[in-house]
């Protein structure tokens, strides 16, 4: 009976997953096309394009949440800007070697912050769908984040502390786990270094208000903002950004704010 069970869901499962296949490819397809003709249409308005010399067409390799497409765009050289430009590019917000959509990105960003590994985060990627190496989530996650420092957000937020709230900003420094430089060498010699370990500096800032108790020994946050930056980053630098946080978070409307922190000499 058991050998039955098991022949009738594994018959169901390569069934659904097939079926899964063959409509991923289905919407692949669609989605190339309907790319294609929007760029089409972006490309004959664009000033940029009718400006570069030399032009051709080539073809632009993008690797979408549901497979890669090609499309072909014009391609040409800039006098202005001394180099070969894909105009579509900057129009759609690409970096210039990107191969992931920002869709993509997006989601790859979000599976490995909730799996905290880049290698989780390819395991369940693939899962989903979406064949990627840990290398290439990496090097993802580290260009957002950067584009990310460079544009901080300025408008309030919509969980901010109002003139009866209590506002609570907690920072500490953690241990990180990081490549060192010699981390790609297959046959280390004594005295290099496969991985650093660096302090990441962070703040949690959130209302007193939004903390409840689930248990009695237990207690959680039902909204929190989350301040952190990369290893070896300033001090100075660090509280500065806690700082337009807090700000954005209601410090200057709030009834009281508490600082919570150790002993760190960094902190003080």
């Amino acid at each position: 009976m058991d050998g039955m069970n098991n022949k009738w869901t594994n018959e169901l499962m390569e069934t659904e997953n097939q079926l899964l296949v063959e409509m991923r490819e289905e919407y692949r397809r669609r989605l190339q096309i309907r790319l294609q003709e929007s760029l089409d249409r972006r490309q004959q308005g664009m000033a940029e394009d009718s400006r570069l010399t030399r032009k051709r067409t080539v073809d632009l390799n993008l690797k979408t949440t549901l497979g890669w497409i090609v499309l072909q765009a014009t391609k040409g050289y800039c006098t202005k800007r001394k180099e070969w430009v894909v105009p579509i590019r900057d129009a759609w917000g690409l970096a210039k070697n990107q191969r992931l959509t920002p869709s993509l990105q997006r989601k790859l960003c979000c599976t490995t912050v909730e799996t905290g590994s880049f290698e989780k985060a390819a395991a369940l990627a693939f899962e989903w769908g979406s064949s990627v190496s840990d290398d290439t989530i990496r090097s993802c996650v580290v260009a957002l984040g950067k584009k990310a420092l460079a544009a901080p957000l300025s408008t309030d937020c919509s969980e901010k502390a109002g003139p009866d709230d209590v506002l609570v900003i907690m920072m500490d420094g953690w241990m990180a786990r990081h490549r060192g430089k010699d981390w790609g060498i297959q046959k280390r010699a004594e005295g290099q270094e496969r991985i650093h370990w660096h302090e990441i500096k962070s703040a949690i800032i959130y209302r007193l208000k939004d903390q409840v108790n689930i248990s009695r020994k237990r207690r959680a946050l039902l909204t929190k903002h989350i301040v952190a930056v990369p290893a070896e980053t300033d001090p100075v630098e660090f509280g500065r950004r806690v700082h337009e946080e807090a700000r954005r978070m209601g410090m200057g409307k709030a009834k009281g704010v508490y600082v919570v922190m150790d002993g760190g000499i960094w902190l003080w």
